[in-house]
């Protein structure tokens, strides 16, 4: 089983669901040599020696015991891998602050999850209703931001910077909500759908892109990802530590909830953001790549 899932995912025919690994088809691969029940069948079947019948009837079941054991050492050895995980070692180098980063709650809440994220990725959709699911669940006490984590893809670039622009015009979640629907088919021509249905200004949004004005803002966080030896995105951050546990709510929760209130890099927050700066929506939610036209063909 083991080994006929992980050529499946290495010839493209399926993929592993976010958050699983080899390690766990592996464990689950230990787990089928439990089984006697055909065997001893077939052993009725084939023997009418008692004494050789009966020998086999041990070996089937000493096997099954013997695959048992390791099946349980491999689910513990994968159970501590996970753990050790979760979070990880790695620790978030650039403190969170109101004035700066795309912030859902209020900064210095008891739990903080950020994500390093890409819109062009599949599971920027899913990744968007896990943090929904926690905000849902811990309320208050949860504050969610959102940093840009680039990959070798042009576009990916170029809708981190027309979510920014978005942030200029006091729209950022709307337009991440919109990009992160259309995740794994943007293009130029769907991140501008995306804008207009944000509501933003689109010939703003096109000058921003075209001109490279936020570029800066989002090769920053891309920049502190690579520092961090961050890979593909989107990669979390619970309570300032990196978390390497599955994309679910559930055992996000439980890495929030049992690192609440350690120790972590904090900024110190602002009395008060500066006026000049864009408010927030309050709706509901590798190194520098080559820069390419953005297309600025009329939405149909």
């Amino acid at each position: 089983m083991t080994v006929a899932s992980m050529a499946a995912v290495r010839l493209g025919v399926g993929r592993l669901p976010s958050g699983l690994f080899a390690r766990h088809v592996l464990a689950a691969g230990v787990l089928t040599g439990i089984g006697f029940t055909i065997s001893l069948f077939i052993i009725d079947l084939a023997l009418d020696d008692p004494l050789l019948a009966a020998e086999a009837r041990i070996g089937v079941l000493a096997a099954s015991l013997l695959a048992a054991l390791l099946a349980l050492a491999a689910v513990a050895v994968v159970r501590a891998v996970d753990r050790s995980r979760l979070p990880g070692l790695q620790r978030l180098s650039r403190p969170v602050r109101a004035d700066r980063d795309h912030v859902r709650g209020r900064v210095g809440a008891p739990m903080e999850l950020v994500v390093y994220a890409s819109f062009v990725f599949t599971n920027a959709g899913r990744t968007a209703e896990v943090v929904d699911e926690l905000r849902q669940v811990l309320g208050d006490d949860l504050v969610f931001v959102f940093r840009h984590l680039l990959t070798d893809d042009p576009t990916s670039a170029r809708a981190a910077e027309a979510a920014e622009a978005a942030h200029a015009q006091g729209r950022f979640w709307p337009m991440h909500d919109a990009l992160a629907a259309r995740a794994g088919r943007l293009d130029d021509r769907a991140i501008r759908r995306c804008a207009v249905d944000a509501g933003l200004n689109l010939a703003r949004v096109d000058d921003a892109v075209a001109s490279g004005a936020h570029a800066g803002r989002v090769q920053e966080d891309d920049d502190d990802a690579r520092a961090m030896a961050l890979d593909e995105p989107p990669r979390f951050f619970v309570n300032g530590q990196l978390y390497d546990g599955p994309l679910d709510a559930g055992a996000m929760r439980t890495a929030l909830e049992q690192t609440a209130g350690r120790s972590r890099t904090r900024a110190a927050v602002p009395a008060a953001v500066p006026a000049d700066a864009p408010a927030e929506d309050v709706l509901p939610v590798r190194g520098p790549v080559a820069r390419e036209p953005f297309d600025r063909e009329p939405v149909a």
